[in-house]
């Protein structure tokens, strides 16, 4: 791995020194080809030359002249990937993780160690996912109809201006594929091997009437999960197991040539036997399991194929009087949701351009589970039932060959969010089930932003541009459980943004900004946090909300095309300081989660890729990355684990009374799921053979090195060292209209946790702040291991 790192930095080096060559570099009339990316994938086509088109920006421009670090990704590379989520994507995207196997209610990104608290619904996330440019603040958005796409791009760092809401750590922005002028029609069907998963997929495109154009895309999967349960007489013997129907519709109308109507609706759901079967054990400081919930041969505490859960009691639903908990006595988990989009473009007079963007998004969702670890001695179950209305006006200039530009708009959005959960205890022996205190919450946001930005070219090789965005929160909760909680949370802020770049030439693009960003406070949705509280009578207001997160800081870097364009350089340095920054710890012996604020905290770092595309081999494209991030604490004080001794650094005292020691200093300390460096390699071959066959090979070689998995730094709760192998081959005609082939991922099989927990129940929270301490079990949300994917595409008519 030494010498890997050796020559990928030494790649980085190189291409600096490139960088500044370009600079006198006789560069052809076209612009660059790649975005920056792990994985440099192609976006969409200007023309057949190759160049790229993003929208960074909210406008069509070719990447090279975008001052932003953006990693692009077209379908082609999407469907040559089988990329079938945003955590396919996060392989090919270095400093992006993501996990959409948390619970039922999605799963979370991070971007550069900057992620949000989980299991918390009404949070606002510090990713945001933007869909046919609609903000989809939810951890649904990561399993919502990733199919038929057009395009992805990642943004990285603080994002104010563009995508209605702000966003502190960066937007993955997703656009499903548009109808075309003429008739197409696409069909394909996948078989992946090891978790047994069946998957077809459906399109029709093409004109319906004058003017009109449509698209129909279908997707249902089915799987059976690669993961045994070790309960031979559970009723789920695998998992995860979803099965998912995808359903999409495109209408674009152009009554006239300066008038544009662009309708998209999407319908997403899945269903599985529970929302927590990809949850083990993985880690056991006794050598064997701890807790009353599991028999120390129910689990081996390590990363295998193997999960263990029990169903439900019989008439469990009947017994307790609730009909979320089932009484069929299997686990399930069930995911709605729809997103309705509607985009008109006018353009009123030569140079103006005007549009509206409306959305509307529905989340259904509903779950019972226990908690994964044997015995359901803690059961819970929820149901989470969300709509959110949002507005985006914005008018821009339209005209590229002015030297300045401008654009101003405004955003509104309203969020409403029920969110109920049920806890119960069982006991085995007695058969008695014992119900917590549960509520149902109701939080209603709204949200206003005004933005403005304006561009200018102050010489023919210098831009400068500026914007800002003020935001308006206002947050609303009613909780059926208790009267006490604060009724109402109201947050403004001012985000700006300076961006300088320099072009010397058509071959590079030098840049350098200036940002802030801003994530709205918001309520913690958990009564069991606040059972005592709730149960105190001198307590008369309880004040579960927590504050906004911002950040500044500055990053800057360069886009070149060099030897007569054939090889892509782009490079990144950036330094950001986080204030506020949200998180969430779980208190494994009362099963609660809190949510707050750390002081602050530092991420910087430096990224590199380079991708080359030799002329003398048609087809082939060779690419590299490299990543660096230190992304740490610079003053935050969080509670310890369970069982962290005064040595492993448990040495505060929160009352300050001479007690026991319950907390920690993390300053100095890594973020969560912020891996210092991650790199990747691979190459791309699409090329005619004989016969009248079309030949594609892809190989891909992603490393990351290791990170935590909670904010308490918990030693053995980490994301280990990885290095994961991709590769396929296809074969098929040139045209298009028939082609089969087979897609390998993770080839290493390397199984590792996504997300990570301290094991209900386990450990002895009386040893927390003394010399010996006796720690919890570990749990983690699991990866899947290898994965070999059979396909079959046909396009009749192409």
């Amino acid at each position: 791995m030494q010498m890997f790192m050796r020559l990928m930095t030494g790649a980085a080096m190189a291409g600096y020194g490139l960088a500044g060559w370009a600079a006198g570099a006789n560069a052809a009339d076209t612009e660059v080809q790649s975005a920056q990316s792990g994985e440099p994938m192609e976006a969409q086509q200007a023309d057949t030359s190759g160049d790229i088109i993003v929208t960074a920006r909210r406008r069509s421009e070719v990447s090279l002249e975008v001052p932003v670090v953006v990693n692009a990704f077209s379908a082609e590379q999407l469907s040559r990937a089988a990329v079938n989520s945003i955590g396919d994507i996060a392989t090919y995207t270095p400093q992006l993780k993501t996990f959409s196997n948390v619970g039922v209610f999605g799963g979370f990104s991070a971007i550069r160690g900057i992620t949000s608290p989980t299991g918390n619904a009404a949070t606002d996330p510090a990713v945001l996912v933007v869909i046919n440019n609609v903000p989809v603040g939810t951890g649904g958005a990561m399993q919502l109809g990733q199919f038929d796409l057009g395009q992805v791009e990642v943004l990285k760092g603080p994002q104010a201006l563009y995508f209605g809401k702000n966003a502190t750590a960066g937007i993955i922005a997703l656009t499903t594929a548009e109808p075309t002028d003429a008739f197409e029609m696409m069909v394909r069907g996948e078989y992946e091997l090891r978790a047994r998963q069946m998957q077809a997929e459906g399109v029709v495109s093409g004109p319906i009437a004058a003017n009109l154009l449509g698209r129909l895309a279908v997707k249902v999967s089915t799987q059976e999960g690669e993961f045994t349960n070790g309960y031979r007489f559970a009723q789920q013997r695998h998992g995860p197991d979803p099965r998912e129907v995808g359903i999409r519709g495109t209408l674009m109308f152009e009554p006239g040539a300066d008038l544009t109507f662009k309708l998209k609706g999407t319908f997403n759901r899945i269903v599985s036997g529970g929302a927590f079967a990809g949850l083990q054990r993985v880690y056991c400081p006794n050598g064997v399991p701890a807790g009353a919930s599991v028999t120390p041969s129910e689990t081996d505490c390590t990363y295998d194929r193997f999960f263990y859960r029990r169903d439900f009691p019989p008439n469990t639903g009947s017994i307790v009087g609730d009909s979320l908990f089932p009484d069929n006595g299997k686990p399930y988990s069930k995911l709605n949701q729809k997103l309705l989009s509607l985009e008109a473009t006018l353009v009123p007079f030569d140079g103006v351009m005007v549009t509206s963007t409306s959305g509307y998004y529905k989340n259904d969702a509903s779950y019972a589970d226990n908690n994964a670890l044997g015995l359901p001695v803690l059961t819970s179950a929820g149901a989470n039932d969300q709509y959110v209305l949002s507005q985006e006006l914005r008018v821009a200039s339209d005209n590229s060959s002015s030297s300045f530009s401008w654009m101003f708009g405004g955003f509104y959005q309203y969020n409403d969010l029920e969110n109920i959960e049920h806890v119960l205890r069982y006991n085995p022996a007695t058969a008695v089930f014992t119900s917590l205190p549960s509520a149902t919450w109701d939080v209603r946001s709204r949200a206003l932003s005004a933005f403005a930005q304006a561009s200018l070219d102050v010489v023919d090789a210098l831009n400068v541009s500026a914007g800002v965005r003020y935001t308006d929160d206002t947050k609303r909760q009613t909780v059926s459980l208790s009267g006490k909680f604060l009724p109402k949370i109201h947050f403004t802020d001012l985000s700006p943004e300076l961006t300088v770049a320099y072009r010397p030439n058509s071959g590079l693009n030098i840049f350098a900004s200036y940002k802030q960003g801003y994530k709205s406070g918001g309520f913690q949705v958990s009564s069991l946090t606040f059972l005592g509280a709730i149960a105190d009578p001198a307590v008369t207001l309880i004040d579960n909300s927590y504050k906004p997160e911002t950040v500044e800081g500055f990053e800057g870097g360069f886009k070149a095309a060099v030897l007569d364009r054939q090889l892509r350089l782009e490079g990144t340095l950036y330094s950001y300081l986080y204030k506020g920054l949200q998180l969430s710890a779980l208190d494994p012996q009362t099963a609660t989660t809190r949510i707050s604020n750390a002081s602050s905290a530092r991420v910087k770092g430096a990224e590199f890729s380079a991708s080359f595309s030799p002329r003398a081999v048609p087809g082939l494209r060779l690419f590299s990355t490299v990543a660096y991030n230190d992304a740490r604490y610079q003053d935050f004080i969080a509670g310890c684990f369970v069982g962290q001794t005064l040595a492993q650094g448990c040495t505060i005292d929160s009352v300050d009374a001479g007690t026991v020691p319950d907390q920690q200093s993390l300053a100095g300390k890594p973020l969560m799921k912020a891996p210092k460096w991650s790199a990747s390699t691979g190459f791309n071959l699409s090329t005619d053979v004989g016969s009248g066959l079309k030949l594609g090979l892809d190989g891909h070689l992603a490393y990351e090195s290791p990170s935590f998995l909670t904010q308490e730094n918990i030693p053995w709760g980490i994301h280990p060292r990885t290095y994961l192998l991709d590769a396929g081959f296809s074969i098929g005609s040139p045209s298009g209209s028939w082609e089969v082939g087979i897609v390998g991922k993770n080839l290493t099989n390397k199984r590792y946790g996504g997300h990570g927990i301290q094991a209900f129940g386990s450990g002895n929270a009386a040893t927390t702040g003394t010399a010996i301490g006796a720690p919890s079990d570990f749990v983690a949300y699991t990866t899947r291991g290898r994965e070999i994917r059979l396909r079959i595409t046909l396009r009749p008519g192409a």
